[in-house]
């Protein structure tokens, strides 16, 4: 693209993050950020989360948080995307009650839980046994079990697009919808 005088632009450098994310060359993935930044060119909520989710596929939950604080210090607020991928992270680890305060964080910052959501706590809890905990005192209950409903026959009849963060990610980028 440079040699053709076409300038990346931020979906440009967004997707070699994605590539080098998946990869785990993460020295590379700093290089790229300082040079879209001397560009004047800012990570975006996806841009962000792209790094985010590469951490946490690595078990680097707490790399990813630190990515995340980084993200809001540059005015940057992460969304339900950002947030559900952090907690399968803890989930994937075992750390289900980090995924909990990370879910509640969520809630505070006037974030709707979706779906997915609500699927990642159940998944957690589930192997723990204790996957009433998950969304008990939430008020949102109701709605949980009839979207985990919904969800189960829609799969059934083959009417799902997708059904984990990561899917829902990929799909979100490809569709081209704001996450």
């Amino acid at each position: 693209m440079k040699k053709k005088g076409i300038p990346p632009v931020i979906v440009t450098y967004s997707s070699l993050i994605d590539g080098l994310c998946k990869l785990g060359q993460w020295e590379k993935v700093k290089t790229l950020l300082s040079e879209m930044v001397n560009l004047n060119i800012y990570p975006n909520v996806l841009t962000f989360s792209i790094q985010i989710d590469g951490l946490c596929k690595e078990g680097k939950v707490e790399d990813a948080e630190e990515v995340m604080r980084h993200m809001i210090e540059k005015g940057v607020e992460p969304n339900i995307i950002t947030y559900n991928v952090i907690m399968d992270g803890y989930c994937l680890r075992g750390q289900v009650d980090r995924a909990r305060r990370v879910f509640d964080i969520m809630i505070d910052k006037c974030i709707e839980p979706d779906i997915f959501s609500y699927s990642i706590l159940i998944n957690g809890y589930f192997p723990l046994s204790r996957s009433e905990k998950c969304i008990v005192g939430t008020g949102l209950e109701r709605q949980a079990a009839l979207d985990s409903g919904a969800l189960a026959i829609a799969e059934r009849e083959g009417r799902v697009v997708y059904t984990n963060t990561d899917t829902c990610l990929n799909t979100r980028k490809i569709n081209g919808l704001d996450i």
